[in-house]
């Protein structure tokens, strides 16, 4: 994708960006395209393989920090509303990948973000038929919990 907004000129990143910022709105239904949109916003930045390799700049930077955005939306929302294990576990598996590129170029808010982020999917996972108390119920909330909870810890161990 870098090399194409090189060649081209055009902010195609940006506007993918604005794109998948709209259709997370529309993932809440779909546990499919939960886990796409959370791949597509990884896919923004597969040139970032470490400052040794590649620099970081601005423009970057504020697509990194604008993804978060959505992908805080995406993961409050499968936290909440997915009934399955497997796409929190994937969203989860992105909000890492993005916490390994902020701990590389040193981006220590959006890292720090990262791990509000998933606080915030914890918070979300407790709203998950919140009203129902059946057994099934209580042991869904709490694997969400546990998937979120070892994903903190993992990125807690990125230096």
């Amino acid at each position: 994708m870098v090399l194409e907004e090189f060649s081209s000129g055009l902010k195609l990143r940006r506007i993918l960006l604005d794109a998948y910022s709209d259709m997370t709105f529309q993932s809440i239904q779909s546990n499919n395209l939960t886990k796409r949109l959370a791949k597509s916003l990884w896919g923004l930045f597969l040139h970032l393989v470490g400052p040794h390799y590649v620099k970081i700049n601005d423009e970057d930077k504020k697509l990194f920090k604008d993804s978060l955005d959505s992908l805080e939306t995406i993961g409050e929302w499968s936290a909440e509303f997915s009934s399955k294990e497997s796409t929190l576990d994937e969203v989860c598996s992105i909000i890492h990948d993005f916490s390994e590129i902020a701990s590389w170029y040193d981006l220590v808010i959006e890292k720090k973000r990262t791990i509000r982020i998933l606080s915030k999917m914890t918070k979300a996972c407790d709203e998950f038929e919140k009203e129902s108390k059946s057994q099934h119920n209580i042991k869904a909330r709490q694997r969400k919990k546990e998937i979120i909870e070892k994903t903190k810890e993992k990125i807690k161990k990125i230096k």
